[in-house]
């Protein structure tokens, strides 16, 4: 179970600085980490579809029904929501505003995608965030440019990784008859 200051430590260790205890410490290293890391965690656990992140919940009617926009319904998006990913309903469209959904349909299942506590995320994950971390960090802890760069790479091979890790616990859809696969033959 990786947690803040382990991912952080580790991401200075791969820059062959001394690793932290904690973000107050004394150092650059602290420094640095303490403002990069949830910027940092935030744009990585929203920037792609992460299995781990994503939730569904079917959502409560609002009793008052909207004024505007000829919806019917409204709904509220749960409190643990970071990014909407989809409204799963009868309906082709919905639109949303601050915390509320629209839509004309009776019923409707959220899904969305939360932020998961540190210690719950997958090994291949906590490798990325600190690859990312150590990429991010770089020229403000070491001040070379060639390391730097290198980080960046070694940050965006694991990325790639550690998506095709995720992505192999999803199912895959079943191709449909259409008529481009049909002429195929």
């Amino acid at each position: 179970m990786a947690s803040q200051i382990d991912m952080a430590s580790n991401a200075l260790l791969l820059l062959g600085d001394a690793p932290i205890s904690s973000f107050e410490g004394a150092g650059a290293g602290a420094q640095v980490m303490s403002n990069l890391y949830e910027s940092t965690y935030l744009d990585m656990i929203t920037s792609t579809p992460w299995g781990f992140t994503k939730k569904q919940q079917n959502l409560s009617q609002n009793t008052t029904p909207p004024t505007f926009d000829n919806y019917q319904y409204s709904y509220t998006i749960p409190a643990d929501a970071l990014t909407l990913f989809g409204l799963r309903s009868n309906m082709d469209y919905y639109t949303y505003e601050g915390k509320l959904i629209y839509t004309n349909d009776s019923s409707a299942q959220l899904e969305y995608f939360i932020k998961p506590n540190e210690g719950d995320l997958p090994p291949y994950f906590v490798r990325l965030m600190e690859a990312e971390l150590a990429a991010r960090a770089a020229m403000a802890v070491t001040d070379r440019s060639t390391l730097a760069a290198e980080m960046r790479n070694q940050a965006d091979a694991q990325w790639v990784r550690a998506a095709g890790i995720d992505a192999q616990n999803d199912t895959n859809e079943a191709i449909r008859s259409s008529p481009f696969t049909e002429v195929r033959g």
